[in-house]
């Protein structure tokens, strides 16, 4: 991915890409995460980070590795 790209806008890309390959859409996502759909798009858009749970929900439920998004603590802050 793009390196000006931000931190979470490179997450939501991982999640997106994820969740493509798998046939899986936001309205699923919307179910696992129990947030709004807006909410939900604003998060797969990049526009509001994922938070730390979110992500741990979203690897389980897709069944990856966190790293699989790009996670690095080391080059962000978690999101509260």
């Amino acid at each position: 991915m793009s390196s000006n790209m931000s931190y979470w806008q490179r997450i939501a890309g991982g999640v997106r890409a994820e969740m493509a390959r798998q046939r899986k859409d936001a309205n699923q996502l919307m179910e696992v995460l129990h947030l709004s759909r807006n909410s939900v798009y604003r998060r797969m858009n990049g526009d509001v980070p994922f938070n730390l749970n979110e992500i741990a929900t979203v690897s389980e439920w897709l069944n990856v590795p966190i790293s699989a998004f790009e996670f690095d603590p080391r080059e962000s802050r978690i999101a509260a």
